[in-house]
């Protein structure tokens, strides 16, 4: 009886524990639920550990209002501003886009994020049209 107690409050902690992790990378902590399951778990943590961290988006997101981001982090919110067009969120990808544009002036990410932009406002004007 008492083997089985350990076992369910050390499972416990390590819930909890990857619970706050997931938090703190910016995700749910509804995900370390799969921790439960085999194979998933595994899986998980892969796609965890590889993916880009929504906390990271906003940490660049930030740098780059402040005048001190990298090329990494511009590069990393253009890419989601990407991901964004792709998945039809246009709206957020075009304010991504002018972050981009406002804040690096000039520079080779810019004019990608400029074109990028034009490109989406298109599909959005070409969308309305279609209404």
């Amino acid at each position: 009886m008492l083997d089985l107690l350990l076992y369910l409050l050390t499972v416990a902690v390590c819930l909890g524990v990857t619970a706050v992790i997931f938090q703190k990378a910016g995700y749910s902590r509804i995900y370390a639920l799969l921790m439960l399951i085999p194979v998933a778990n595994l899986v998980c943590l892969v796609v965890f550990a590889a993916s880009d961290w929504p906390i990271l988006r906003e940490v660049s997101r930030r740098r780059l209002e402040a005048g001190e981001a990298t090329e990494a982090d511009a590069e990393r919110l253009r890419a989601y501003a990407v991901k964004l067009d792709q998945r039809g969120a246009w709206d957020s990808a075009v304010r991504l886009y002018d972050l981009i544009i406002r804040c690096l002036p000039g520079t080779k990410i810019a004019n990608d994020a400029a074109i990028h932009k034009q490109a989406v406002q298109e599909k959005q004007q070409a969308a309305q049209a279609d209404q």
